[in-house]
């Protein structure tokens, strides 16, 4: 007879669930908008005072892990009639990592030019400038054009260690019709 008490007692509902189900509920609307990165969408810029032009992919998370959220953008720079391509990546401040080191670039074990910040530089995304530059890849116009098709996938390397990082081939394909439209 115990037995059958315990299994009655097992279907009654509980007093306590509503509560902690609620409780479960207001810690995942509270912890949402922490997962949660604004990024800038795509565009042209132009600089009046250096007369350089920009066209930029829109912003996408290249790399997620617990400890870092790496953003990436493809951008195509020119002034004069020169053009210089390079992607760029910025930091988030949501992980445990503070300011991550990286002074390479590895794509299936060939450098890329990489270019990193000797210091710690804002990086901006969506309507805050709370990030971090890590740096940044300059390619050829062949390479980016390339990485427009396929992507680009690769690890940053530094002192702090190697993290993998994929940029979506959309992000070079929509930097590079934005740089050919006038304006």
């Amino acid at each position: 007879m115990i037995g059958a008490d315990l299994i009655e007692n097992a279907r009654k509902p509980s007093r306590l669930r509503p509560p902690l189900r609620m409780l479960s509920l207001m810690v995942i609307l509270l912890l949402l908008p922490v997962g949660c990165v604004q990024l800038d969408p795509a565009g042209v810029m132009r600089a009046d005072i250096t007369g350089i032009d920009a066209a930029l992919s829109r912003q996408a998370v290249v790399s997620r892990h617990p400890h870092h959220t790496i953003i990436g953008q493809a951008v195509i720079l020119e002034r004069g009639g020169t053009q210089v391509h390079v992607v760029e990546f910025g930091q988030t401040r949501d992980g445990v990592h503070g300011r991550l080191r990286m002074d390479a670039f590895y794509q299936a074990q060939r450098e890329l030019a990489f270019v990193s910040p000797g210091r710690a530089e804002p990086f901006c995304h969506g309507t805050r400038c709370d990030a971090l530059r890590v740096g940044e890849i300059h390619l050829t116009p062949r390479e980016f054009a390339t990485a427009s098709r396929t992507g680009l996938r690769g690890h940053l390397v530094g002192p702090d260690g190697a993290i993998e990082v994929t940029v979506p081939a959309d992000l070079f394909a929509v930097a590079l019709q934005s740089a050919d439209m006038p304006g």
